[in-house]
Parts: structure tokens; C-alpha cells; sequence
């Protein structure tokens, strides 16, 4: 069996002893743990204390990080969009800029009456609309833009990262020379990426993750995304196995 959920930790590690090693985490078991609207955040929380009760290093690599910040950027646009939204007259804005902000805020409605487990995330190009409407009005200060950034934005993205990294104690994998020999069976390469983007449909920073865990010495990578866990199933590579929450694991039925 490769494919395990959170509550079986304790019994993970009577049956694989080499986990003390380390666990490798995937950017969605981060973004569970320090975004509390996502529905996985307590359970998320409860697995990261219990590994690092039992002192087992986490390991990420870049792409990680990368995604990490991106992800957390898109949902702090979105509830500073939100917010500017709630605050703002909407009279006195350009109507172009009014109405973008009133269909976010019924989308964001109806997205809480119908799938209150999901909160609204706006996708790049909502994100740049609004950017593009609001460079044009000018507040106080600056452009609206640039107001929101700095009074609502600020140093949330940085701070997000260098907190989450802190309290988990997060270590990177790289390729230089050093992590190669104590982490790494053989080097990952592009065309390892391509494979898996192509045999699972997984995007590309989740191919990328997979494919440093499948090179790695690492027995087991923890997620909240289901397609992780499908990928590790399908592949079924011998002493890889996934973690992932017990809700999720109970809806992989191949």
C-alpha cells in the first residue's frame, strides 16, 4: 500500500523506520497549514505538529517555495480586491471599475452559498483587469493600485513565507553537489517532468515536485492534493509512498 492518510502516521513509522529521515512536502500541505479558510487547515495543522513532535525534517525545493508565493499572492490580492470593494464608494469610481467589483463580490457570494469549503480565488487575468482599471484612478496618495498594494498587501507575502519556513523548520533540496550525494539517488531532469505532466495530467510545479521526490531518498512526500496522491499510486515506484489527508485518501478508489 502506497497510499496513506495523516491519522497513520504512528503506524508509517513502525513500518517504515527510514522515515525519521525526512518527509518530503508539496506545496498544498503548506498552503492547508497557514491559510485557515482551506478545508484541510486543522487537519494539515494536527499532521505538521505530529511530525515535528517526532523531529522529522521537511524537505521542499524551490518550485515549492515559488508556487507557495504565488498561490498566497492570488489569495491575498483577491481579499484585498474584496475588501477594497466593501470599503470604497462606488459612485464615485469609473464604471468600468465599479461593475468589475460588483460581479467579483456576487461571484464571491455565490461561491460562499454554493461551495463555502472553497473561498474565491481570482484567477491572473481578474486580478490584472482590476490592476489595469485602477492604475488609471487616482486616490489619495497614488494611483489605487499602488495604494492597495502598500496599505493592504504590504509585507504579507514576505512575511507568510519567512513564518511558514521558521515554524516548520522547512529545509531545501537543491541540486548542488552536496544535496545530490545525501538526498538524491540521480539528478532530475526535464524530460522525468514532461513524463509525468504527460502520463498525469498534473501541472508543471507539480510535476516538478514529483519528479525530485521520485529521484530522492525519500520515502514518503505529504500533500492535501489528491492528483499527488494519484500520481504516486499510478506510478507505483517501490518505497514511495504518499500521505495525504483521510477525507481525500477515502476518494482514491483505483
Amino acid at each position: 500500500m502506497n497510499i496513506w492518510g495523516y491519522s497513520d502516521l504512528g503506524n508509517l513509522l513502525k513500518k517504515i523506520p527510514n522515515l525519521k529521515n525526512g518527509i518530503i512536502v508539496d506545496t498544498n500541505i503548506l498552503i492547508s497549514a497557514t491559510y485557515e479558510l482551506d478545508k484541510f487547515n486543522e487537519v494539515a495543522l494536527d499532521f505538521i505538529d505530529l511530525v515535528i513532535e517526532n523531529k522529522i525534517p521537511l524537505y521542499c525545493n524551490v518550485n515549492v517555495r515559488s508556487e507557495f508565493l504565488e498561490i498566497h499572492r492570488r489569495i491575498l490580492f483577491s481579499e484585498a480586491i474584496l475588501d477594497f470593494e466593501k470599503d470604497c464608494q462606488k459612485d464615485l469610481l469609473p464604471s468600468t471599475l465599479a461593475s468589475m467589483l460588483t460581479t467579483y463580490r456576487n461571484k464571491y457570494e455565490r461561491r460562499q452559498k454554493n461551495n463555502p469549503d472553497s473561498p474565491l480565488r481570482l484567477s491572473e487575468a481578474e486580478i490584472k483587469e482590476i490592476k489595469l482599471e485602477m492604475l488609471h484612478v487616482y486616490g489619495t496618495k497614488n494611483n489605487l493600485w499602488h495604494e492597495l498594494c502598500e496599505d493592504r498587501i504590504g509585507d504579507k507575502l514576505v512575511n507568510i513565507w519567512l513564518d511558514t519556513k521558521s515554524a516548520l523548520n522547512l529545509n531545501f533540496l537543491s541540486l548542488r553537489e552536496e544535496d545530490q550525494r545525501l538526498h538524491l539517488n540521480e539528478k532530475p531532469d526535464w524530460d522525468g517532468v514532461s513524463r509525468l505532466m504527460s502520463s498525469h495530467g498534473v501541472s508543471s510545479a507539480d510535476a516538478m515536485i514529483l519528479n525530485m521526490f521520485f529521484s530522492s531518498k525519500f520515502e514518503a512526500i505529504a500533500t492535501s492534493d489528491i492528483d499527488i496522491a494519484l500520481a504516486v499510486k499510478t506510478e507505483n515506484r517501490a518505497g514511495k509512498v504518499c500521505i495525504l489527508p483521510d477525507k481525500a485518501k477515502s476518494k482514491i478508489t483505483i
